[in-house]
């Protein structure tokens, strides 16, 4: 039965086990969200193939789950809220949906299985214990938050991605704690994958990628003229000579380690919000080179207090340098023809 949010199941909430016959091949839309004690769950019997969205959502209580070898679908939010502390998942299955295991507090260990291409959007979003995750062998697509905010406390050092992968999509990594990431050869990279890694110290990508490349530790476009990314857990960084760009969100969220940094004089452009967020900056030496600070350039570098404008800049773009509370004062040069608000 599609049971819809606000329904109440003819079981109520008062359960504490759930046992699922032979002859049942779906459990239904949110069929046992908050119950809240319920501990145990055997679903394991042979047929059933599909856990509905939300069907076991905020059940806090739930320790242990016993899931079916058929099984092919895990639906959004799932086990999202539950007090499970590990998940392997049955081969069997190739689609799991988005945040279907988010919000728990006590999950520490997943195995996916191998065949699973897709790891969903935001699928692990604020749980905040997990650091042991063995990720498929043949997954393709790493969708948007997907992997946030896991081993946040460092546990683990290393995640080497399978060779497999073809694409990272945006805030994939978000606040994670690995101190170097693996990336496969002709994998694509969308957006800011690491924003918010404070412990991320190298990037890593295959020598013959035909699209990035590394310097210093750093994510780099294939001839090292845009800088990408810069690892938000180093404190000091070198740049090639070939460089000429800092793209969006280069450098933001590295919010503990980089305390100054002086860009050179082949940089003409800067991306918007390039140090955002960047808690512990204080001085930036800026090149003549610059002619624009784009959006949000500079925003919430609570620390910052020392930046010389380059005396041929012409814009400054919104919120440049928006809560920045230990700015108290800057010289803007006169052939600045556009400040944008606030």
């Amino acid at each position: 039965y599609p049971y819809e949010y606000n329904d109440k199941t003819p079981w109520g909430y008062d359960i504490t086990s759930v046992e699922i016959y032979p002859g049942v091949t779906r459990i239904g839309n949110y069929a046992f969200r908050e119950c809240p004690n319920l501990i145990a769950v055997d679903i394991s019997r042979d047929g059933l193939a599909e856990i509905g969205n939300s069907a076991f959502s905020d059940c806090e209580q739930l320790k242990n789950v016993a899931v079916s070898s058929d099984l092919t679908t895990i639906g959004a939010s799932a086990f999202g809220g539950t007090g499970l502390t590990g998940m392997m998942i049955p081969y069997s299955v190739t689609t799991i949906g988005d945040y279907a295991f988010s919000y728990m507090d006590n999950l520490e260990k997943v195995v996916f299985p191998k065949n699973l291409e897709v790891l969903s959007k935001s699928l692990f979003l604020q749980t905040n214990k997990l650091y042991d995750v063995t990720l498929p062998e043949k997954l393709k697509k790493i969708e948007h938050g997907a992997l946030q905010v896991i081993n946040i406390h460092g546990k683990a050092k290393k995640l080497e991605l399978p060779s497999t992968l073809e694409k990272i999509e945006d805030q994939a990594f978000g606040s994670t704690g690995y101190e170097e990431i693996v990336i496969p050869k002709g994998c694509v990279i969308e957006g800011e994958p690491f924003y918010g890694c404070s412990s991320l110290l190298k990037i890593v990508v295959d020598a013959e990628d035909p699209n990035y490349s590394n310097y210093d530790d750093c994510l780099y476009n294939k001839d090292q003229t845009v800088l990408i990314c810069c690892p938000g857990g180093k404190s000091s960084v070198k740049f090639p000579s070939t460089v000429k760009e800092v793209a969006q969100y280069g450098f933001a969220g590295n919010t503990k380690s980089l305390k100054s940094i002086e860009l050179p004089n082949t940089i003409t452009k800067l991306g918007d919000y390039v140090f955002g967020i960047c808690y512990a900056l204080e001085s930036v030496v800026l090149p003549e080179s610059i002619t624009e600070i784009p959006t949000r350039a500079f925003q919430s570098c609570y620390r910052l207090k020392d930046i010389t404008l380059p005396a041929k800049l012409k814009t400054i773009g919104e919120l440049a340098f928006y809560s920045n509370d230990s700015l108290t004062s800057i010289t803007i040069p006169n052939t600045v023809e556009s400040i944008g608000a606030e």
